[in-house]
């Protein structure tokens, strides 16, 4: 081959490559969006989010399968690629407009299943595959389609990692780009409309390319290949069969999804549970995988190693990265205490690129790894044919299939029967053993079977080192990897006065920790952030009773958030006909039955009234079929990534349609952590689905609990005073200095709507309040930001009329003197 014949293929690789860069941006930036929306549909649990996942990559598989088998057969493929854009773009402007439909489809298909995990889990799956095929089928035709243009040359060792590289640099580069700029700016719909124009640019601009590539020549009958056919001669010493080649591409792609599910997993105990530090984590993986893609043509060159040796060298790297990664997962605390000067107010971005950095430090080796060893896999077995571009949609497909089971694997079982630490350590032994049996079943050459015994020593002496390296990597400190330093970016203690009394990981939300002070006193931890305690006097216990205030009919209620069941204990001496306790995680409705049985044992015994739910509290409420009198959220950290679905219009819309006429919904919204700015658009929000909204906070003006309904809200003193009697909510009222739940009312803030609307439109607050929706969640991208800011409390009170609530029946005269004596003694404190 000349140099004139190669050189159109090195231009044509570099102009197409900077376009595949930017829909590899899109592309994962609409993945983002896509499964942020799927969560409206579906839910916030692992079972949704793996149910979703795997869809999406069933969509890719079949693209790189299908468009990988035409590929060969296209005169023009950089015109098809353009026209795959066009398709993609197109979806991206539709799905906007769908997502309505579509979620209201998906909510009435699933209500009457909502009592089988099993039909619910398939039809997730299907309507999660009837929304995300097309587009996907054809994102994942595009690498295919491409490699297919660049027949010249040595495609596979060159344009394929290069490709592949671009491309999913390019997806990193989105992943950011999407958490941080695009999504908070823009809201969902606007980010996806973004992308749709960026798409239709890249349409152009590859029509306009493709004319400056000359047409293929179809192949030639005789250039058919089949998965049977033995590779032509190639320089290689030795190389692998091509049915071992999809079966190792398949348990690759298995294994780098079994990881990425568990580092998915731990973050939230490590770096932070917020939306950012999944989106650092995630940029974090893709930058090892592309740059790992990058350099495989100058590892080629340098080791003067065949590809199919590159591939089993990487699987060993990355069995020694997850290894060394072992002993790294438990010090995030240590890097905060290190760093003092980061626990002042604004810091954000200081904190995220020291979390960023820690990741990569945990991940790169790993991940650089796996970037290498795909394409290398794909160039492993036969030299560059006519129809290459269709064996690399065989490969990837094969390897999209792989990250399929991973995934559904991990997050359906793996997780909640070995736990993260044992996963790794797994993970870490079949990275080296597909290494090992990579080299056993490699076919050399002629004259390759010396260089392949000496590349088999090689190999054994580096897999026992990486073993020994793993045997030697120890147990985690469940004290320092659970004690959510990441939080407030408070150092840990100097000595260790408290110690971890019960610790449980669960695939829903992490570790699940309960410490014991010196003073006996329980605390209860989701990834180190506070859930409750078992001291009295404390304020979640009067959480019920303000929506009991309320309340005029006690037939069913429903609470979200269980903690160490606390609230439901109240709840549960309240005169309710049946409660629904919702949980998230089935790890913390154990640790309030084994380690709280002084708050959980009375409503958890009461099987007759007290329902436990184990789901999503927001898809549980979408699916109910039910009429409720009381609606309680106890959420207790609204900078949780998915928390801020429950800060919505929609959800406040869908939480209208199941209560009672006269029912109460009630919202516990943390403000000493979130800017007043986003408590008022929640607010607002709150108050533009139900006419009625009072405003209470608790004692230190931290907590705000926000109630309304869609009649007027009055107090019934004599339900209220009927609710003093009984003993447990009597002992309550003592821990607070209460005798009766009527002085509840002193802690209101506004309770009249004249009140509500100067507070709206208070230029002090900040700027106007935002209506939240589910394509606009602006709350869930704002809340981190205050986290690094220590708001502490904050005055409501400035916009009150210092008025009661409206009594009906009336209170005596006396008695309503009383309690404005007590609401002015708390506003003077």
């Amino acid at each position: 081959m000349t140099r004139s014949q190669q050189g159109p293929d090195r231009l044509a690789v570099l102009a197409v490559s900077l376009l595949f860069f930017v829909s590899g941006a899109t592309a994962l930036t609409a993945e983002v969006v896509l499964n942020k929306l799927l969560t409206y549909v579906f839910g916030s649990s692992h079972l949704s989010t793996s149910t979703v996942l795997a869809a999406y990559m069933a969509g890719l598989s079949a693209g790189a399968w299908l468009l990988g088998r035409m590929a060969g057969r296209i005169r023009r493929p950089v015109l098809a690629y353009a026209l795959l854009e066009l398709l993609v773009g197109a979806f991206y402007a539709l799905l906007p407009l769908l997502f309505g439909p579509f979620q209201r489809l998906g909510i009435a298909l699933a209500s009457p299943l909502s009592g089988s995990p099993a039909l619910l889990t398939a039809v997730r799956f299907g309507l999660s595959f009837l929304l995300v095929f097309a587009p996907t089928l054809m994102m994942g035709g595009t690498l295919p389609t491409l490699v297919s243009a660049f027949r010249r040359g040595q495609a596979l060792q060159r344009s394929l990692p290069l490709l592949y590289a671009v491309n999913t640099l390019g997806a990193a580069t989105g992943t950011l780009l999407a958490s941080y700029v695009a999504i908070p700016a823009l809201g969902l719909d606007g980010t996806l409309y973004a992308c749709a124009g960026i798409n239709l640019a890249i349409s152009a601009a590859s029509a306009l390319l493709s004319r400056r590539i000359a047409p293929a020549a179809p192949p030639a009958e005789d250039d058919a290949m089949t998965a049977e056919d033995e590779p032509r001669a190639s320089p290689a010493a030795w190389h692998l069969p091509p049915r071992a080649t999809l079966a190792f591409a398949f348990a690759q792609g298995a294994l780098a999804f079994v990881l990425e599910v568990v580092w998915f997993h731990l973050i939230g105990t490590v770096i932070g549970v917020t939306t950012y530090a999944f989106a650092l984590m995630l940029f974090a993986i893709l930058l090892g995988i592309g740059l790992g893609s990058l350099i495989l043509p100058l590892v080629a060159r340098v080791s003067r190693r065949p590809p199919a040796a590159i591939f089993v060298w990487s699987m060993l790297l990355a069995g020694l990265g997850v290894a060394l990664s072992l002993r790294g997962w438990d010090e995030f605390s240590t890097v905060i205490e290190r760093t003092p000067e980061l626990r002042a107010s604004g810091h954000f971005f200081e904190r995220e690129r020291l979390r960023l950095g820690f990741c990569l430090a945990l991940l790169l080796p790993t991940t650089l790894a796996l970037g290498m060893s795909l394409p290398a896999l794909a160039a492993s077995s036969r030299a560059p044919g006519p129809r290459h571009g269709a064996w690399v949609g065989r490969v990837f497909a094969s390897n999209t299939l792989g990250t399929i089971t991973g995934s559904l694997a991990t997050g359906f079982v793996l997780l909640g029967w070995l736990g993260s630490e044992l996963i790794l350590k797994i993970a870490a032994a079949m990275a080296l053993l597909l290494g090992v049996i990579g080299l056993v079943s490699a076919r050399p050459a002629e004259g390759g079977a010396r260089a392949l015994r000496r590349e088999m020593a090689f190999v054994g002496t580096a897999a026992a080192a990486v073993l020994a390296v793993l045997g030697f990597s120890g147990r985690w400190d469940a004290y320092q990897l659970t004690l959510g330093s990441h939080y407030y970016w408070e150092p840990p203690e100097a000595t260790r006065v408290s110690r971890v009394e019960w610790l449980r990981e669960d695939a829903q939300s992490g570790f699940i920790t309960v410490m014991r002070a010196p003073n006996g006193k329980k605390t209860l931890r989701t990834n180190g952030k506070y859930e409750g305690n078992s001291e009295p006097g404390e304020f979640q216990d009067l959480f019920a009773l303000l929506g009991g205030l309320y309340v005029k009919h006690h037939e069913r209620a429903a609470i979200v958030g269980l903690g160490p069941a606390r609230t439901l204990n109240v709840l549960h001496a309240m005169p309710f006909g049946h409660i629904e306790a919702i949980e998230y995680s089935p790890a913390i409705i154990a640790a309030a039955r084994e380690a709280f049985p002084e708050f959980s044992g009375p409503p958890f015994a009461d099987t007759a009234r007290v329902e436990l739910v184990c789901d999503d509290g927001r898809n549980h409420l979408q699916l109910s079929r039910r009429s409720y009198d009381y609606i309680a959220i106890a959420i207790s950290g609204a900078a949780f990534a998915g928390a801020g679905n429950i800060y919505s219009r929609d959800f406040f819309r869908a939480v209208g349609d199941r209560l009672a006429p006269e029912g109460i919904f009630m919202l516990w919204i943390q403000v000493h952590h979130v800017f007043p700015k986003d408590v008022r658009s929640v607010a607002y929000t709150l108050r533009e689905v139900f006419p009625h909204v009072h405003f209470y906070t608790g004692p230190l003006a931290e907590q705000g609990f926000l109630l309304a309904s869609r009649e007027p809200l009055t107090v019934n003193p004599e339900i209220v005073r009927g609710l003093d009697e009984v003993p447990r909510i009597r002992e309550v009222l003592g821990h607070h200095g209460m005798s009766s739940a009527l002085d509840l009312v002193a802690r209101g803030v506004f309770t009249t709507d004249e009140e509500l609307q100067r507070y709206f439109a208070s230029p002090d607050v900040g700027p106007p309040p935002v209506l939240l929706t589910d394509l606009r969640p602006a709350f869930e991208y704002s809340t981190p930001y205050a986290l690094a800011e220590r708001i502490g409390g904050y005055d409501f009170q400035r916009f009150s009329d210092k008025l009661l609530p409206v009594f009906s029946p009336p209170l005596s005269p006396e008695d309503h003197e009383a309690l404005e004596a007590r609401r002015q003694s708390i506003q003077r404190r």
